[in-house]
């Protein structure tokens, strides 16, 4: 079987791929996602943000998320807000639409055309925060909106736990940290 290829995955970082080639590796590829380019694993990248309308976050110590639907606005920095936010003069929105009610708004792009793209979003980047070892970090702006919207459903959290009776806290606890947090 000369002619297959050998692709090398799990829990690889750019850090360990080039370990693996330094130690004289020679995969034909590799598969990576649990840790993207931070390093930081991100095992569930998909939240869940609204539901009907309504803003919802996950409220765990260490794993909050933001409420809302999102945008990434890129200027002079990268800014993240609500989508319902414009654009600050000079700022383009990242995400499009793509799919909505099952239906495909933009036409399909070609693979090559999509790594292009990219490795142009790539290149625009310091090159401190590209450095394989000790990267800078990536700094992002949260708006006041996102912000705001933020603050207030925190405290709708506290608010509800506060009138819960104490016998129920730890229950309703579990329940906060298993679960996204929904307020009508």
């Amino acid at each position: 079987m000369p002619d297959t290829l050998i692709f090398a995955s799990g829990d690889l970082d750019e850090q360990e791929i080039v370990r693996l080639q330094t130690e004289g590796a020679t995969f034909d590829g590799y598969g990576f996602g649990t840790k993207l380019v931070t390093g930081t694993p991100v095992n569930g990248v998909y939240k869940l943000v609204e539901i009907d309308g309504v803003p919802v976050m996950k409220g765990s110590s260490g794993k909050m998320t933001y409420p809302g639907r999102k945008q990434i606005f890129e200027g002079t920095h990268r800014r993240l807000g609500l989508m319902s936010e414009p654009c600050q003069p000079g700022e383009t929105g990242l995400l499009k639409l793509v799919m909505q009610d099952g239906q495909r708004l933009l036409p399909d792009e070609r693979l090559g055309a999509i790594a292009q793209h990219a490795r142009n979003c790539v290149k625009k980047l310091p090159p401190s925060v590209r450095r394989v070892k000790q990267p800078d970090p990536f700094s992002v702006k949260i708006s006041s909106s996102l912000q705001t919207l933020t603050t207030q459903t925190q405290a709708q959290i506290k608010k509800i736990i506060s009138v819960v009776p104490k016998a129920a806290t730890a229950l309703i606890s579990r329940f906060f940290i298993s679960f996204p947090l929904v307020f009508p």
